[in-house]
């Protein structure tokens, strides 16, 4: 099981400044999550791989990001997409276009007509990626982010304990999840389950003998992280950090050009000329 925390390496991004890095990351992970278009959050992926190598992240590490992806959309695949039906949902493709059924499901009481059409799939693999991306910059900014380094300019901004410990809580959350979740892939592989399957339908089926123990894990991990930090009796008194991590003008410069980016594409993905939507 590879080891999932923080592990220092020589890379520009381990030596960056902690406070433009999460700008960076943040903000990046806010811009795949507004775009739909595939071709945008391809985009994005793209910038993710590229800042995933540079920081050296293990590769056994990608396994998690694909199986977020599927597993957190398999459901809006059977339940949302073919709800998804009225061409006046598009601000970018073609309604006639993005109307062409692949899949009627014919008339439901209460739903309406339901379908697979080309417009619904494409909004579906735009959000797979934007998972596949989110998790991706995630992994790669909790692998060069030294906790120590958060809670020193969460204390010195003088923000609520509570915030310091929800952060503490997630990153703690990942190691213990990722643990638990090889142990259960390592039960479910020797019980004689493989998720090798050209057939898509088939695919989703065994998919299920994966994710739903892993969900239960995800929810008891939840509880037991949460209290875990609790217990600990986090806040009770005050943190005093002990080195000085100073930032520099360049490092705010990032941070608030960064940040200008995602309000600019937000604006103009919700606005005329809709960029990254469909």
């Amino acid at each position: 099981m590879p080891k999932f925390e923080f592990e220092w390496r020589d890379t520009p991004i381990h030596r960056m400044h902690v406070i433009p890095k999460f700008a960076l990351f943040a903000s990046l992970a806010s811009i795949a999550s507004i775009f739909m278009n595939p071709i945008y959050v391809g985009i994005m992926l793209i910038v993710a791989i590229a800042l995933f190598l540079i920081a050296k992240v293990p590769i056994k590490w990608l396994w998690m990001p694909f199986l977020f992806a599927i597993g957190a959309n398999w459901r809006t695949l059977l339940i949302s997409v073919p709800l998804m039906t009225d061409p006046n949902l598009y601000k970018v493709l073609d309604p006639v276009w993005a109307s062409v059924t692949y899949l009627d499901l014919g008339v439901w009481p209460i739903f309406g007509h339901l379908a697979y059409t080309r417009g619904s799939l494409i909004w579906w693999a735009g959000r797979v990626l934007s998972f596949f991306t989110i998790t991706l910059l995630a992994e790669a900014l909790y692998y060069t982010t030294n906790i120590a380094e958060i809670i020193h300019y969460f204390t010195k901004a003088k923000l609520p304990n509570v915030v310091t410990f929800s952060f503490l809580a997630v990153f703690r959350f990942f190691p213990v999840m990722l643990k638990l979740s090889s142990e259960v892939t390592d039960a479910q592989t020797v019980r004689g389950w493989e998720m090798k399957s050209r057939n898509p339908v088939t695919f989703v089926r065994k998919m299920y003998f994966l994710m739903y123990p892993v969900c239960r894990q995800f929810m008891r991990t939840t509880d037991v992280v949460t209290l875990s930090v609790v217990n600990r009796a986090f806040g009770s008194n005050p943190v005093v950090p002990h080195k000085h991590w100073p930032i520099k003008t360049i490092n705010i410069v990032i941070s608030v050009m960064m940040l200008l980016t995602f309000v600019v594409l937000f604006y103009f993905s919700a606005r005329p000329p809709y960029i990254g939507n469909i």
